[in-house]
C-alpha cells in the first residue's frame, strides 16, 4: 500500500532514505486454512494483476463471466484515519453509480487534504468487473488483494489514491522477485488522468 506510513513516521535501518516522504508497507497472505474456491469479477484495467497475485499465491479462483446486471445504488462506508492522514472506502454493494461516488468522495478527502485513499472492493460480487472499470480514470491503481477479508464473503480488490504525494519506488523494499514484480505493475499503473 504505496503511502501508508506518515512522513512523520521512521523506522531504524528501514527505509531511512525516505526522509519527509510518506512510506509504503506490503500486503502478505499467510494461509491457515484451505480458502473455498470461489468466482472473481475483476475490473478489466485490474484483470492482469488479480490473476498474478492469484497464480502467484495458488488462491482457488475462478475467473467468473461478468454478465450486466441491473445495477442498484452502490453502497459503501468511509472511514478516515486522522493518525495517519488516510481513508479507507470500502464498497459493500458496487452499483451503477459506483465511479460518480467514489470520485466524489475522492474530491472531498482531497479537499481535507487527505494524503491517500484505499477503495476496497468485493472481488466475488459480479456487478464488481463493470461498475469498477472507469475507477482508473479517477487515478485509482491496483493496490492489492486481500483474501477472504470482505465481510460478506470473499477476497477484496483493494485499489489506491494518492493525493499530490511524492512515492519512489526506490523507497520500497521488496523480498522477492514476485514483489519486484508486482511493484512494477503498480508503479506502471499509477498515472494520474
Amino acid at each position: 500500500m504505496l503511502g501508508y506510513i506518515p512522513a512523520s513516521v521512521s523506522y531504524k535501518q528501514i527505509g531511512e532514505e525516505r526522509e519527509g516522504r510518506r512510506g509504503s508497507v506490503a500486503l502478505f497472505y499467510m494461509r491457515v486454512k484451505d480458502e473455498p474456491e470461489r468466482e472473481i469479477y475483476p475490473p478489466a484495467p485490474y484483470l492482469e494483476a488479480v490473476r498474478r497475485v492469484v497464480e502467484h499465491n495458488g488462491l482457488r479462483r475462478v475467473l467468473g463471466e461478468a454478465s450486466d446486471p441491473a445495477l442498484h445504488p452502490s453502497r459503501m462506508s468511509v472511514e478516515v484515519r486522522q493518525d495517519h492522514n488516510l481513508a479507507f472506502v470500502r464498497i459493500d454493494e458496487p452499483g451503477a453509480d459506483l465511479e460518480a461516488l467514489v470520485r466524489s468522495h475522492l474530491r472531498d478527502l482531497s479537499l481535507h487534504r487527505v494524503d491517500c485513499v484505499y477503495v476496497d472492493l468485493p472481488l466475488s460480487h459480479p456487478a464488481t468487473a463493470g461498475a469498477a472499470a472507469g475507477l482508473e480514470n479517477l487515478g485509482v491503481f491496483f493496490g492489492g488483494i486481500i483474501p477472504e477479508a470482505h465481510p460478506g464473503g470473499g477476497d477484496v480488490l483493494r485499489l489506491q489514491y494518492l493525493n499530490n504525494i511524492e512515492i519512489q519506488a526506490g523507497d520500497v523494499s521488496t523480498a522477492s522477485d514476485f514483489g519486484e514484480e508486482l511493484l512494477g505493475m503498480i508503479f506502471r499503473q499509477n498515472t494520474l488522468p
